[in-house]
């Protein structure tokens, strides 16, 4: 199934040769749908936004070179994690059970033509986000609109309340989009190629041992085995799970190497409970997305995840500022290499100074 778009994620240049590690997978059970995420990056600080419903959007161009810019309004209201910025985010879960994650992907291509209206690769997340209640919905919202590349290839995994999860990725200039699939994981190869290197295995009718290294593919056998060995799951023991999983694709920091696991993430999707942990802590920390205040006559709220940029990490969500927010895009823009000009950050900054008409 393919559709025309583009995709690829925002400040995320810092070496183009060298890809992210970032796995993500869902584990399905008769009462829950968990779906984690390894973020595996040089930069670990991070904030979680509360995003509200009812606000109009239009999308942040910052070369100015948006043949159209995409405009949408924020449906539902999301709780998000980002590095660089509101409406900028890396992945989130919306106050629907939508859940969508980022990946790094080096062989996505895209097109050329300009043909439907844009947005950057970031503000995808916050679109389908914005706008999609289920994984069939946000492959009809995909179609709408197109990804215009800012830096670097990305590919996306959704997944919804109902268990169905998607895959959006270009390949050959088309956005390829796998829906239903039969193993829920996502790494930094194509779905395609991933599912296909599953027959080689065992356990999934090859003779060869489960790969132990970082790769991608073995990251995505290794999951999906972990996965096809879970006993049936309650939603406590999908929560734990989920994290011995995460902790089976980690990647390790090196000297010479300092991409390595920032962040882990479980989404429980029915409980509405988000876990984050950082990787050399055993403490994990909770969010109750059902519990938070999405009508947007109230203010948004921003949740410092590591406390590297407000300083503080006292696990409470305040008031966002434009304040705060120009000190994340400082921290992000530095931490992989200030590919972003002064100019560029006070066009981003302003961005969010314009764009949050409630509508209620």
């Amino acid at each position: 199934m393919k559709k025309i778009k583009l995709l690829l994620p925002l400040f995320l240049f810092f070496a183009s040769h060298q890809s992210s590690a970032c796995t993500t997978f869902a584990i399905s059970s008769d009462t829950e749908m968990t779906v984690a995420k390894s973020y595996d990056w040089y930069a670990g600080h991070g904030v979680a936004f509360i995003n509200k419903n009812n606000v109009e959007k239009q999308a942040l161009d910052i070369g100015n070179n948006y043949r159209e810019k995409a405009q949408w309004t924020a449906e539902f209201g999301s709780l998000s994690f980002s590095q660089f910025g509101l409406d900028l985010p890396l992945g989130g879960i919306n106050d629907q059970g939508l859940v969508v994650e980022i990946m790094w992907l080096n062989q996505s291509t895209y097109p050329n033509q300009k043909v439907l209206p844009e947005l950057n690769e970031l503000q995808w997340i916050q679109y389908i986000l914005d706008t999609s209640a289920t994984t069939s919905e946000a492959v009809d919202q995909s179609e709408k609109v197109q990804v215009t590349k800012y830096f670097a290839p990305v590919h996306y995994l959704v997944c919804d309340r109902s268990k169905e999860c998607a895959s959006f990725e270009y390949v050959d200039g088309d956005l390829v989009v796998h829906e239903n699939v039969d193993v829920q994981v996502l790494t930094n190869s194509t779905y395609d190629s991933s599912f296909s290197s599953l027959s080689k295995y065992s356990g999934f009718g090859g003779s060869q041992a489960i790969p132990r290294d970082s790769g991608s593919i073995s990251r995505f056998v290794r999951a999906a085995s972990n996965i096809s060995k879970l006993p049936e799951q309650d939603a406590d023991r999908s929560f734990s799970s989920a994290f011995d999983i995460l902790k089976s694709v980690k990647s390790p920091w090196s000297i010479l190497n300092r991409l390595s696991t920032k962040w882990q993430i479980v989404y429980q999707i029915e409980s509405s409970v988000v876990g984050f942990k950082l990787p050399h802590s055993s403490k994990v920390r909770y969010l109750y997305p059902s519990e938070q205040n999405y009508d947007c006559s109230s203010q948004p709220l921003v949740l410092d995840m590591t406390g590297k940029v407000t300083g503080e990490n006292d696990w409470k969500f305040q008031p966002f500022t434009q304040d705060l927010n120009m000190k994340l895009l400082n921290v992000g823009n530095s931490s992989i290499g200030s590919p972003l000009s002064s100019t560029e950050i006070e066009i981003v900054h302003d961005y969010t100074k314009k764009q949050r008409r409630c509508i209620n």
